[in-house]
C-alpha cells in the first residue's frame, strides 16, 4: 500500500507540468492579462534573477531558443542543473549520490553566487539582458 503514493504523486506531478506546458504554449506571457507578474520588478524596477522565466518556457516550447536566451539566459544555461536537482528529488533513494552532491554546502553555495551575480549584471552591468 505505500508504494502507491509515490506513483500517484508522480502521476499528480507530470500532470501538472503537462497542463502547466499547455498553458504556456497557448498563452504568450508578454500578452496575456492572466499571467502573473513580477512583484519585484513591479515595485523596484529590477529585473529579479528569475524574470523572463515565462517567456523562457513560452519561447522553449515554441524552439525559439534566441528567446528563451533572451528572456533568461542564466536559467536557459541552468536547465540540465534544474532537471538533475528534480531527478535527484523525486528518487533520493535510487540516486543518493546526486541527491547528496546537489544539496552539499559546495552546490548550495556555487548556485547562491551564480544567482547573484547574475542578479547584479542583468542590472548593473549589462543592462538590456
Amino acid at each position: 500500500m505505500t508504494s502507491v503514493k509515490p506513483r500517484i504523486r508522480t502521476v499528480v506531478i507530470i500532470g501538472a507540468v503537462l497542463l502547466a506546458g499547455i498553458v504556456y504554449y497557448v498563452a504568450d506571457p508578454m500578452k496575456s492579462p492572466f499571467m502573473p507578474r513580477c512583484i519585484f520588478y513591479t515595485i523596484t524596477g529590477l529585473q529579479c534573477p528569475g524574470c523572463g522565466s515565462q517567456r523562457l518556457i513560452h519561447a522553449l516550447l515554441h524552439a525559439d531558443f534566441a528567446g528563451a536566451w533572451r528572456a533568461n539566459a542564466l536559467l536557459l544555461l541552468m536547465l540540465p542543473y534544474l532537471l538533475l536537482l528534480t531527478v535527484a528529488e523525486l528518487w533520493p533513494s535510487r540516486l543518493p549520490r546526486l541527491h547528496s552532491n546537489l544539496h552539499s554546502t559546495g552546490a548550495i553555495i556555487t548556485v547562491a553566487v551564480i544567482i547573484a551575480a547574475w542578479f547584479i549584471l542583468r542590472n548593473f552591468v549589462l543592462t538590456g539582458l
